[in-house]
């Protein structure tokens, strides 16, 4: 396994000791990392993801699918890695572990710090280790404003960039599946699309459908899967730093003496229909969704405050979740018994899975 240019996954026996599955994952970052070129640790998180993105259409798979990272969980390393290494051995008997250890690999080969993934964590993950994920081109782009919120720590001070972001992961994703379509013709294939988004990253796959039904023909896509989805990032701290300063008004006037005091409730990202911004597009053949309202930690900020999902308007399906979740519900909530039992349906409608 210490070949790096060169992995037999045939040869390699099955079931694998936990040690056998770290080293794999080991040998296949290094792969990736010589596959970037010289000083890949230089390269921004859109390039990584553009040359690690693979847009060819193959006849062994069955769907492709496009992912919209939420804000600042944005990490083609560790996503193309799992993906390396699903289609090689599955999971690797790792388990819902799975994406833990992949980061860990990229962390120590690239001696870099990594993003968690929520998307590559819970539907990844999980397809991962139910079935195989050979017939499954799975593509990663960012929402549109992961460089601005990269570093979560950066929010006080990011409230001006808000208006000034170009929406680069959306116009990466057309380009990709452009290329895949093309492909796919050319070789006599009609697989299935699916776009799916954590977070933020709902608001840029609306975006990115909206933008499909102005092709001609317009084009369209077989299901669109989010998971607690939110309005765009600047917007969403607007909302939680206009409360910020409400609750700071609100201590001073309970500091005043002879007075009754007036409640001061945690900000928060809130759970609210917003049928102009998160809705199923027309192109959309089905649209399913899964949310929450009990997050506290949200981006695990300096500044605390919950994220709170909300329904996707016309969707086929809403699923609301208020059980079995935590402060960290926002991010909890793509490895939740019922959102994972939902996507197993869904892609087993579409005959992706057994």
């Amino acid at each position: 396994m210490n070949q790096v240019n060169s992995v037999d996954c045939e040869a390699i026996p099955r079931p694998l000791k936990k040690s056998d599955a770290k080293d794999l994952l080991k040998t296949l970052a290094a792969k990736q990392k010589l596959s970037l070129g010289a000083n890949p640790n230089d390269l921004n998180r859109h390039v990584i993801g553009n040359k690690l993105n693979n847009c060819e259409a193959s006849a062994s798979q069955k769907a492709l699918v496009i992912n919209f990272e939420g804000t600042g969980s944005f990490s083609p390393r560790t996503t193309h890695l799992m993906k390396s290494f699903s289609d090689c051995v599955g999971d690797g008997d790792l388990g819902k572990n799975f994406h833990y250890h992949a980061m860990q690999a990229v962390k120590s080969t690239y001696a870099s710090d990594e993003k968690w993934s929520a998307l590559s964590a819970g539907p990844l993950n999980q397809l991962a280790s139910a079935a195989s994920t050979k017939h499954l081109n799975w593509v990663s782009f960012a929402s549109e404003e992961t460089e601005i919120l990269g570093d979560p720590g950066s929010i006080s001070s990011y409230t001006p960039a808000g208006s000034t972001i170009f929406p680069r992961g959306v116009v990466l994703a057309l380009s990709c599946l452009k290329q895949y379509r093309e492909s796919a013709k050319q070789k006599g294939l009609t697989p299935k699309v699916i776009v799916q988004s954590h977070s933020s990253g709902a608001r840029s796959a609306v975006k990115f459908l909206e933008v499909l039904k102005s092709y001609s023909p317009p084009q369209s896509v077989d299901l669109m899967l989010t998971i607690d989805p939110v309005k765009e990032a600047h917007l969403a701290v607007d909302e939680v730093l206009a409360q910020i300063a409400g609750n700071a008004n609100r201590a001073v006037y309970n500091s005043l003496p002879f007075v009754d005091d007036v409640e001061i409730k945690p900000p928060n990202v809130w759970t609210r229909r917003q049928p102009t911004t998160l809705y199923k597009p027309s192109n959309t053949t089905r649209a399913v969704n899964v949310y929450q309202n009990v997050d506290t930690e949200g981006l695990k900020s300096s500044i605390k405050f919950g994220i709170h999902g909300s329904p996707i308007h016309n969707a086929d399906y809403n699923l609301f979740i208020k059980d079995g979740l935590g402060g960290d519900a926002h991010g909890e909530i793509t490895r939740h018994e019922k959102t994972k039992e939902l996507i197993e349906k869904e892609y087993r409608r579409l005959g992706l899975i057994p």
